[in-house]
């Protein structure tokens, strides 16, 4: 499931993902989403560590002039409980 939120509306949109071995998931602050464009996504990769990539992006972010607080975390999908594995290969 993910959140995403509105401030002003304050009741977050909820939805299920279909993660797979090798995805990420990225949390991050409007201080980051705003200046950093597609052109950062191709940044993460799982060949680098989360903890690099979120020095990266927040750094990319406060280079940009970000005027609001910047904020990222990063997670790598490594595998799947053996139960989803068999129910997405269905």
């Amino acid at each position: 499931m993910a959140i995403t939120s509105r401030a002003r509306r304050r009741q977050p949109d909820l939805f299920h993902l279909a993660l797979q071995p090798g995805d990420g998931v990225l949390l991050c602050s409007d201080g980051l989403w705003s200046v950093v464009d597609a052109a950062g996504w191709p940044l993460l990769s799982p060949e680098r560590s989360a903890q690099e990539l979120c020095h990266l992006l927040v750094s990319m972010a406060e280079e940009r002039g970000a005027d609001d607080n910047v904020t990222a975390l990063l997670a790598w999908v490594d595998h799947l409980p053996a139960e989803e594995e068999a129910n997405q290969q269905d």
